[in-house]
């Protein structure tokens, strides 16, 4: 079964291995232990057909991550994928093993607990770090406040959790609420829908750097909620 998982993960990575990676040839990048934030994103040109070819970028251009939204990352060594609800790792030198970012040898990768677990897609290396965003539902040891969701680190070897933020109400006189929280290159978000006791709704996004939540955007929309 894992052999079967193993191939179609493999193709799926030799399928996008090109657009994703920076493709490094030889050598070590002096004092580059991670990936940067790739600002270099091609224009889109609408009625033509032909695009110069993808140029070769070393493994730190953060091609891998802007590409696939966060859902893959490289290193010098690697790479990080999610497949399904699993963070997974492969050598560069061995892209048919793919093992879960997890370092308990009795754990079968199925539920919260495991740290190879990630919910939401989307993940960020950073400062040594992987960061993630998970339900605080299962987490109690690490959060027993209000329901919703919270930003974890993991060592890359999947040891080590830590909470780093908990994404709280922000309006605590509010009832009823829509949260979606979101993590990238440009930040950890948080967005929240509240409806008002007029029957209104306020969309809120928060944006959490080191001093906690800053806002970023709040509209009212009225008595008609607006998804998205």
């Amino acid at each position: 079964m894992r052999s079967k998982r193993n191939r179609r993960i493999l193709a799926l990575a030799c399928m996008f291995m090109f657009l994703l990676s920076g493709c490094q040839i030889g050598g070590k990048a002096p004092g580059i232990t991670e990936s940067q934030v790739w600002e270099t994103m091609p224009a889109l040109t609408y009625g033509e057909m032909q695009y110069e070819k993808l140029s070769v970028l070393p493994w730190y251009s953060g091609r891998t991550e802007a590409t696939s939204v966060n859902n893959w990352a490289e290193t010098e060594e690697g790479y990080y994928a999610v497949h399904i609800w699993n963070l997974l790792y492969a050598d560069k030198a061995d892209l048919e093993n793919w093992v879960p970012v997890c370092n308990n040898p009795g754990c079968r990768h199925d539920a919260e607990h495991c740290s190879a677990y990630i919910a939401y897609q989307q993940f960020l290396i950073q400062d040594g770090r992987i960061f993630i965003v998970q339900d605080s539902y299962g987490l109690q040891e690490y959060y027993s406040g209000d329901m919703g969701f919270l930003l974890m680190s993991i060592d890359r070897d999947g040891s080590n959790k830590k909470l780093e933020y908990a994404f709280e109400r922000q309006d605590p006189s509010s009832t009823a609420r829509s949260i979606i929280a979101n993590i990238s290159n440009q930040g950890f978000f948080y967005c929240e829908y509240v409806l008002n006791t007029d029957g209104t709704h306020t969309r809120y996004l928060y944006r959490v750097n080191a001093g906690g939540a800053e806002t970023v955007l709040k509209t009212d929309t009225g008595d008609e909620y607006i998804s998205g």
